[in-house]
């Protein structure tokens, strides 16, 4: 074993890589951002940096849900990452909502999903969407494109009377359903990695809620009416339907639907909707 007077005697080019102390340095150290372009999580490649104003960002993933606010349970629902835009779900989530909403008229959701090809593809789908516009896509003046014209036009859709409804039951009802969700439901953080077991996850919480709901509105069910092979077929079929679209975070509005001839009244799953979705 070589002694420490022979090491030092070693020629430089036969060292190995040497520890160099970097150059004292003075005044504030520079503020390090990190973003989803320069970084990636090595633990969890799907989780995305996101953060609201007063927080840092940290690792995501994006859940939406759609509510009916009749019953308020959750008839679609999507986990995704937590990166492009939020809209882009909105479509997606409605054709899945219509399994459980087959007459759905209209949607209502915030302004982060906001845009353009949004409020067209709702157009397409014939619903009425009642999503404000941000701020800064709104002209000063008169509208010169088509995107300002769209905007203005949700606007004035979000002031009518249903439009006020709808933004009242978002936050009642859609609202209140992500935040049951996160507390009592364990969707405040993953519990796996990766998306696909994220949207398991939502999907496992969604039909928790759904559930509650369904023992909290049954009540011939508690008192045993139900007890019949009919009505607890019905009440079965009923639950299938309530949770089989759950699968995205995204906050839905009222239904309207008209009640079908030859269901029983007790159904809770029957589309006697109202007017609209919540998206959030």
């Amino acid at each position: 074993m070589p002694r420490a007077e022979d090491a030092d005697q070693t020629p430089p080019e036969e060292r190995g890589p040497q520890l160099v102390l970097c150059e004292p340095r003075s005044g504030p150290t520079p503020k390090r951002r990190s973003s989803n372009a320069t970084a990636v999580s090595r633990s969890d490649p799907d989780a995305k940096l996101r953060g609201k104003p007063g927080q840092r960002p940290h690792l995501v993933h994006r859940g939406q849900v759609a509510v009916d606010p009749k019953a308020r349970c959750v008839v679609a629902c999507l986990g995704e990452r937590a990166d492009g835009h939020e809209g882009d779900a909105l479509a997606p989530i409605v054709d899945r909502a219509r399994f459980a909403c087959p007459r759905l008229e209209s949607v209502g959701a915030d302004q982060g999903f906001a845009a353009e090809r949004v409020w067209a593809a709702m157009e397409d789908r014939g619903l009425e969407a009642f999503v404000p516009p941000q701020r800064t896509m709104l002209p000063t003046g008169e509208p010169k494109t088509d995107a300002q014209r769209a905007a203005r036009a949700a606007r004035e859709r979000c002031k009518t009377t249903r439009g006020v409804w709808s933004h009242k039951q978002r936050m009642a009802d859609a609202e209140g359903v992500v935040g049951e969700l996160k507390h009592r439901h364990g969707l405040d953080r993953s519990r796996s990695r990766g998306t696909p077991l994220f949207h398991v996850q939502l999907l496992l919480g969604c039909t928790a809620l759904n559930l509650k709901r369904l023992a909290t509105h049954a009540g011939q069910a508690a008192s045993g009416a139900a007890a019949g092979p009919q009505t607890g077929q019905a009440v079965a079929l009923d639950a299938d339907a309530g949770v089989s679209g759950a699968a995205e975070g995204v906050q839905w509005r009222s239904i309207t639907a008209a009640p079908v001839p030859g269901r029983p009244a007790h159904r809770l799953t029957a589309p006697i909707w109202t007017i609209g979705l919540s998206l959030n």
